[in-house]
C-alpha cells in the first residue's frame, strides 16, 4: 500500500486555506487567552504539514507576481530582474551586443511572472547602456 494519494489540485487549496485559516484561529485564540496553549501543543506540527501542503498548491499568475514584488522589496532589485532577461545573449548588460538587442526585447512576454514589459526592458537597458539607445528604439519602433 502506498502513502501516496492523488487528489485534485483545487481541492488541495482549499484545504490549504482551510487549514491556514484553522492555524490563525487558533494562534489568535491563545494570545487572547481564549484558547489554552498546553491543549494545542501539536501547533507547530499542524504549521509544518500546512507549510509542505502549500508546497503542492499550484500559484495563480497573481500570486506568482505578488511574491516577485515581495522578493524585490526585500533586496533583489530590479536590475537582478532585468538582468534575467539579457542572459539569453549576454552574461551582463555591459556584455550585450547591438546585434542581440532585437532578441532580448522580443524575448519578453506580456503574461510574464516577472512584472517586466518589453517597454521597461528597454528603458533599463538605455539608462544602463546608453550607447544601444538608438538601437533600442529602433526595436521598439520595429516590435510596436
Amino acid at each position: 500500500m502506498s502513502d501516496k494519494v492523488q487528489i485534485d489540485a483545487g481541492v488541495l487549496a482549499t484545504l490549504v486555506a482551510c487549514a491556514k485559516d484553522h492555524i490563525q484561529d487558533i494562534e489568535t485564540g491563545i494570545q487572547e487567552g481564549l484558547y489554552d496553549k498546553a491543549d494545542n501543543a501539536d501547533l507547530e506540527t499542524k504549521k509544518a504539514a500546512l507549510n509542505t501542503a502549500s508546497l503542492l498548491v499550484p500559484a495563480s499568475p497573481d500570486e506568482k507576481k505578488a511574491k516577485l514584488r515581495e522578493a524585490l522589496g526585500q533586496g533583489k532589485s530590479v536590475d537582478t530582474t532585468h538582468g534575467l532577461y539579457i542572459k539569453i545573449a549576454a552574461d551582463t548588460i555591459a556584455l550585450l551586443r547591438k546585434v542581440d538587442v532585437f532578441r532580448v526585447i522580443d524575448s519578453v512576454r506580456p503574461d510574464n511572472i516577472d512584472g517586466v514589459s518589453r517597454s521597461t526592458l528597454a528603458n533599463w537597458i538605455k539608462a544602463k547602456r546608453p550607447d544601444l539607445g538608438t538601437e533600442v528604439d529602433e526595436v521598439m519602433a520595429e516590435l510596436a
